[in-house]
């Protein structure tokens, strides 16, 4: 057996390609056991896609990187000739007389390694009639197409929301047709190349989550050989993606959720992010923190203040905040929305009845990511929101990573 680079796929191994799910097993008993095993390939492929990988190197850490690969289809096991996959993943089907092609059979359980396959085969069918073999998609950007395609989605619903607030209705100028803001509004950031298009697709065809969409692109290889803690890249880039509506707010999100693990906080599991209301509520110890993040191209320490006067992460300014939910909202619990978060709950509303008995008495604490350096700036507040000491002060882990993702993904 042999693990293949799939750009090194030639016609004569498609035939003998295994199911990544099975072929997972057979890379996890050899990566351990090199000795005794008779699978060949596993540190010419670490070579070359983990440039700073030794053969001394072969812990947990990086046989998972080297499964995600496998599952992304940037590399294939393939059985010697003569023996056959347990499952496998290209047949040749009749093509007219005298002819055949290729066709992939894996289920779309492996979207990434699917869509991989399918781009080989193409080329190599085509190569096969007289056409010219075909370049393999970008994954980097099919998954910012798919990126793209989220934060398009978010644009419409919130357009669709804003119109429903103000009472308009939007018609189509030559047939008096109202339009669906939810199905029909603008994209805003619209794909620009196929591959884009490609994953923008595999989103609207899967109903695919920014999570899916940011750990595919924390695990392509791209990233992997060079970002650290991968699992936290993809949720810190999830969390950029679904409601920043700018770089500078994405990459202030993605400082505020490191600040949180240097910190030790966590979100409080009734808390619901909304326009007009904080970043997050998270608990320590038992103790409620309001956090606000800021993403700026200077050192700035500043925070918003209302028409009122009142300063966010303040006091007033919360128990505001917390009147508007219980008297108002609590209404509409469980009605159907299409705002940021969904329908209010009962338990969000709860929480915003605990700061109210308070008094919006809590932990205030705002996080400032120069959006230039990544430098991150933790700082506490009192009940004024004005800066009472600060609590940590770092850069970004994989700032330059996160950068990237993140302008490819807002990119016009």
């Amino acid at each position: 057996m042999l693990l293949k680079r799939s750009r090194d796929i030639e016609s004569w191994d498609l035939p003998h390609i295994e199911n990544p799910f099975f072929a997972r097993a057979h890379v996890e008993r050899a990566f351990f056991n090199c000795y005794a095993s008779d699978l060949r390939g596993i540190d010419e492929v670490l070579r070359d896609e983990f440039h700073s990988f030794s053969s001394l190197n072969r812990d947990r850490r990086t046989l998972d990187r080297l499964l995600n690969l496998l599952e992304y289809g940037r590399v294939f096991l393939i059985h010697e000739m003569g023996a056959k996959p347990f499952s496998p993943v290209v047949r040749q089907e009749e093509d007219g007389p005298d002819k055949s092609r290729w066709v992939v059979s894996l289920s779309n359980n492996y979207l990434f390694a699917r869509s991989s396959l399918e781009w080989i085969v193409q080329g190599l069918n085509n190569s096969h009639t007289g056409g010219h073999a075909q370049k393999p998609p970008s994954l980097l950007d099919e998954v910012v197409g798919g990126a793209k395609e989220i934060i398009n989605q978010l644009g419409r619903r919130t357009a669709a929301s804003l119109s429903e607030s103000m009472g308009m209705r939007y018609v189509e100028k030559e047939t008096g047709r109202e339009i669906d803001l939810n199905k029909e509004a603008k994209d805003l950031l619209p794909p620009s190349n196929a591959d884009q298009e490609l994953g923008a697709q595999i989103v609207r065809d899967n109903r695919a989550t920014a999570a899916m969409v940011s750990m595919v692109m924390a695990l392509s290889s791209k990233f992997r050989s060079v970002v650290r803690n991968p699992e936290e890249f993809a949720a810190d880039l999830k969390k950029a993606l679904t409601h920043a509506k700018s770089e500078s707010e994405a990459l202030g999100e993605a400082g505020l959720e490191q600040a949180k693990r240097r910190l030790g906080y966590k979100t409080d599991p009734r808390f619901v992010k909304r326009y007009h209301g904080p970043d997050d509520m998270s608990k320590k110890e038992g103790k409620l923190a309001e956090l606000e993040a800021k993403g700026n191209k200077t050192d700035s320490k500043a925070v918003a203040t209302n028409t009122n006067g009142e300063r966010q992460s303040s006091r007033l300014k919360n128990k505001r905040r917390a009147r508007l939910m219980t008297e108002n909202k609590a209404k509409k619990i469980d009605i159907p929305s299409n705002r940021q978060g969904g329908p209010y709950t009962q338990e969000e509303i709860d929480l915003w009845q605990d700061i109210l008995n308070r008094d919006g008495r809590k932990q205030h604490i705002s996080i400032h990511t120069n959006t230039e350096t990544g430098m991150v700036r933790v700082y506490a507040r009192d009940h004024d929101g004005i800066i009472s000491k600060t609590l940590d002060e770092f850069k970004m882990e994989n700032f330059n990573e996160k950068k990237k993702a993140i302008g490819e993904a807002f990119k016009k």
